[in-house]
């Protein structure tokens, strides 16, 4: 039986710390283990987008997808450390600027994505950031990300933007957004901040309240192909950044809520 990258992500993701190799082949298929194949590190907000472009991408280059799955900072420290990851996508500018001496090209913005508040589908819908820091001091847990992270920068700046404060005591941090949705889909949380697309995937699970525009709510995301001491894969790296820039490539961000220039 064929395992696609979709069946296997929900295991890598729930994994997000470690360097965990995710492939959409087995031997038996057309692009089996005997076949080229390349890792593709991106951030959590991606997972469902990247499955799927690394599924079309697998079909028309016969070139099997390692997808590694975590917060964008998460990957950077893998990459520094020695992990072999062919291209990365990370969910800001600020992450990708630390493999600057890594990278092959300048790396291309591809998406922008835009932080919302979400709440329990059960619980009180919250509407603002106000309302959320009046869950806070009630008692209730507000999910986070790790300030390390894009989306807990993002959420910190618009915190402060708004000039709204919630007591560290009362925040639970995670470690990539989807670590920070769940925590809100499950109830441990009576609210949090994560990307649009998490919310979109997240459905009927969790309450989404868009934010006051004038906040910096907003990421954009960048790919590279990455420097490797054996360059086996510069080829299929490439392709898959072209793929990602492509309109096939724009088709599916945009159908998981990712906004395009």
């Amino acid at each position: 039986m064929v395992t696609s990258v979709r069946s296997v992500l929900v295991i890598c993701a729930a994994g997000v710390t470690v360097f965990a190799s995710c492939s959409n082949s087995t031997s038996g298929d057309a692009a089996g283990d005997d076949a080229a194949r390349i890792t593709v590190s991106a951030a959590a907000s991606l997972t469902d987008a990247f499955t799927e472009i690394a599924e079309v991408f697998t079909e028309q280059q016969s070139t099997n997808v390692d997808l590694n799955i975590a917060g964008s900072s998460t990957l950077v420290e893998q990459v520094l450390r020695g992990a072999p990851v062919d291209v990365f996508a990370s969910a800001d500018a600020v992450q990708m600027e630390r493999l600057a001496d890594h990278t092959s090209g300048t790396p291309s913005v591809f998406a922008e994505n835009h932080l919302v508040l979400v709440s329990p589908e059960n619980g009180r819908a919250l509407t603002s950031l106000g309302d959320l820091a009046q869950a806070a001091d009630s008692g209730g847990v507000v999910s986070l990300c790790e300030v390390s992270v894009p989306c807990g920068r993002l959420a910190e700046e618009s915190l402060a933007a708004a000039d709204v404060v919630i007591p560290e005591t009362r925040v639970s941090r995670a470690p990539n957004v989807r670590a920070a949705l769940r925590s809100v889909v499950s109830g441990d949380s009576v609210g949090g901040l994560v990307y649009r697309t998490d919310s979109l995937a997240a459905g009927d699970s969790v309450h989404s309240s868009e934010l006051d525009p004038e906040l910096p709510a907003s990421t954009e995301y960048l790919i590279a192909p990455l420097i490797q001491s054996e360059p086996r894969n510069d080829r299929a790296a490439g392709q898959f950044v072209e793929l990602v820039l492509s309109e096939r490539g724009r088709e599916i961000l945009k159908s998981w809520g990712f906004t395009l220039d």
